[in-house]
């Protein structure tokens, strides 16, 4: 069996571990179950695949996202390793396959999203599946405080219970202390052994910029800065117009978000990757499970509603672990738009019985039918057809999904697929009777392997060039053939879905946990308020502030973030700095006072470090004087 280094070297082509990449994957390979807080850029997928590919069996991966499942599976395969993926956009004759293919011992690699674990499929084959190891992604999915809270995450403790013998690591990149306890609690963990890399990240420097004129701000920050970049804003109208304005500024740039084609969406994400695009604007669509190390700057146009996001997509820069910036841009307004947008957003329990009963319109469901059922779904349709606010159908949506009634899958493109069902001796006999389909599936045969095997991505513009044919030849074809039983065909598709978890009900039956709710939108809102204070925050080292709010005990400065190089810049090196701002903070909060008062008021410190402190804060405008002559906290900040 190869070592966990010939692993490392013959796939991924290094010579050594991150640390603790090694600590971490010593621990899974001794059979505990362990919780690796990595940041972004930090090389989680490492910690649960080498030491898969160490043991004998299977290793079954639960993750949020679709996407991000396909861009692991796709990334293993062309690295030689076998891999597959279960998802709610697949057909149910494809799980099929995969599933029997997993029995046979055929992957490495299975992943799943968390609601197939009880699937009765699943959890059939699954008693005779060879599973190794269960590694859960995103694992603060499982926590109700976490950011992006999936009910179907607390499944995953079932198949643990179907699986007693099995370890588990669970992986991410952005835990609260409440949620990192949250999540050994719900996946029941045993002999746990938790890793933490810092949250500080040395090599990038993080900015924040009080700016009115944003655009222009961007442009010179581009213009400064060299390398590729991305520019994050919260919607695609915006993406669009201002890629258009750093066009016209010499600045090569594109733009992205959910709402393209897969063919635009995948032109424009290559484009960049290999350097043909310097700059990328667009949503936060754009980034999860994108592989580009030399990304030197990450501008935030708007202001996201939390530090966990932020952290997240801000840390997509300088993955190589050399200099990079990542820059918001923030005015006051920002802070009281994202609040009353969070308020305007607030969804009552009428609200969400209204949204649901209209959902259950659209679809055409009659009461105590559509259990299960699944359909293609356009949230632009259904907003313009009952005269919705889209901000506030997403939250009704997301609700539901917690609340478990609905499920709501992600925009991902599903390329057509053909499996060859019959023996090849039937196929032939085919082939001789009728001779129409004959160069058909002569060119199916010569143009991709496999498919007596498994199912095989297919174009049918491709198949319809090389035969000199249409489109839609090649597709009436496919299904006739499929008719008769001679292979399986998959067309295409590339719409989100809703699948109903319950049968309708009439909307005053639908069971809703009010208390759920309310605690879930003051969790927003106090979320929304830790990243208002980092915004807004000009006294505290940023990187300091990442680790009060992520449980760390870091109290040392960075010396690169903008509050930093303002300090050093003022010859502003105290240890003790930071604490006696705060306790100013503080003493001020309480009442408006003269600095000869606050000096009383702080006898612990030096009079001239408080001095130093007072001069720092208004400097930064973070404390004002009144026309009293007394400091109080600027209501601005």
């Amino acid at each position: 069996m190869s070592t966990i280094h010939e692993i490392l070297k013959q796939y991924w082509g290094f010579d050594t571990f991150r640390y603790p990449q090694q600590e971490i994957i010593e621990s899974v390979l001794e059979g505990n179950d362990t919780l690796a807080l990595l940041p972004t850029g930090g090389g989680k997928s490492i910690c649960f695949q080498i030491p898969a590919l160490a043991m004998d069996g299977m290793c079954i991966v639960i993750s949020p996202l679709i996407a991000l499942m396909k861009d692991q599976v796709d990334n293993l395969v062309n690295r030689g390793i076998k891999a597959a993926t279960i998802n709610s956009s697949m057909h149910y004759k494809q799980i099929d396959v995969v599933l029997n293919n997993a029995m046979l011992g055929e992957y490495k690699f299975l992943y799943l999203s968390p609601e197939r674990i009880l699937t009765d499929i699943f959890s059939e084959r699954l008693k005779k599946m060879n599973v190794s190891l269960i590694a859960i992604d995103e694992a603060h999915c499982i926590s109700q405080w976490g950011y992006d809270f999936r009910p179907a995450y607390l499944q995953i403790v079932k198949l643990r219970e179907m699986l007693p013998k099995v370890s588990c690591i669970a992986l991410t990149a952005t835990a609260t202390a409440d949620v990192v306890e949250d999540i050994q609690e719900k996946l029941q963990f045993k002999n746990q052994q938790i890793f933490r890399k810092s949250f500080v990240r040395k090599n990038i420097s993080y900015v924040v910029l009080e700016e009115e004129n944003k655009l222009g701000k961007l442009s010179e920050i581009l213009k400064k800065v060299s390398g590729t970049g991305i520019v994050y804003v919260r919607n695609r109208k915006r993406t669009k117009d201002i890629a258009a304005y750093l066009y016209k500024q010499e600045i090569s740039a594109d733009f992205y978000h959910a709402g393209l084609s897969n063919e635009d969406r995948e032109r424009k994400q290559s484009n960049w990757i290999k350097n043909k695009t310097r700059i990328i604007v667009c949503t936060n669509a754009f980034g999860m499970g994108i592989d580009k190390p030399d990304v030197r700057v990450v501008v935030h146009m708007d202001m996201p509603p939390d530090l966990e996001s932020y952290y997240q997509e801000a840390g997509r820069a300088g993955r190589d672990e050399k200099k990079a910036f990542a820059v918001l841009l923030f005015h006051k307004i920002d802070a009281t738009s994202s609040i009353q947008q969070l308020k305007d957003n607030e969804v009552s329990i009428e609200d969400l019985r209204y949204y649901y009963d209209l959902l259950c319109q659209f679809f055409l469901l009659a009461i105590g039918s559509g259990k299960n059922e699944s359909f293609d779904f356009s949230i632009e349709e259904f907003c313009q057809k009952y005269a919705l606010n889209p901000s506030k159908v997403l939250v009704a949506l997301k609700i539901l999904e917690q609340q478990e009634i609905i499920q709501a899958t992600e925009t991902i493109y599903s390329q057509s697929k053909v499996m060859i069902t019959c023996n090849k001796e039937e196929l032939y006999k085919l082939q001789i009777s009728h001779k129409q389909y004959d160069p058909l599936i002569k060119l199916l045969l010569r143009s991709y392997e496999g498919l007596f095997e498994n199912f095989v991505n297919i174009k049918e513009s491709y198949l319809a060039n090389k035969l000199k044919t249409t489109i839609p030849d090649i597709k009436k074809a496919l299904v006739l053939l499929q008719s008769h039983k001679y292979l399986e065909y998959i067309p295409e598709n590339n719409s989100p879905k809703i699948q109903f978890l319950q049968e309708r009900h009439n909307k005053n039956n639908v069971l809703l946990d009010s208390q759920f709710i309310k605690k879930r939108y003051k969790n927003k809102e106090r979320k929304l308020n830790d990243m208002i204070y980092y915004a807004s925050s000009a006294h505290i080292c940023r990187n300091i502030l990442f680790s009060k709010y992520f449980g760390e005990d870091n109290q040392e400065d960075c010396k690169v973030c903008d509050v930093c190089l303002k300090k050093k810049k003022l010859g502003l090196d105290s240890s003790s700095f930071n604490s006696i701002c705060e306790a100013v903070l503080k003493e001020i909060s309480i009442q408006p006072n003269t600095l000869q008062a606050i000096i009383k008021l702080l006898p612990k410190y030096k009079e001239t470090e408080i001095l130093q402190a007072v001069q720092w804060m208004l400097e930064t405008i973070t404390i004002i004087q009144n026309d009293m002559g007394k400091f109080e906290k600027n209501s601005n900040k």
